[in-house]
């Protein structure tokens, strides 16, 4: 059974630094980062990425939703 990672908050802010660079990571870079932060498996960085782009979508979404509605809003109140 798998057990959830709990990453410090080294390793947390360098894996954010990365994402924000790039929001996908190669094998050799996942295996690299993941030595350089005392991972033991790239497997752990791949599943951080993967989860950290669905809550980077899930945020972009949001926001486009509350423009497009700040818009519809907006437009209401001009005319």
């Amino acid at each position: 059974m798998l057990r959830r990672s709990v990453f410090s908050d080294h390793q947390r802010k360098e894996l954010e630094r990365k994402f924000q660079k790039h929001k996908y990571i190669s094998k050799p870079d996942r295996k690299k980062l993941a030595d350089d932060l005392d991972l033991k498996d790239s497997q752990v960085v791949k599943i951080w990425f993967q989860n950290r782009r669905m809550k980077w979508r899930n945020a972009n979404e949001r926001l486009q939703m509350s423009l497009h509605k700040e818009r519809r809003v907006f437009r209401e109140f001009i005319y």
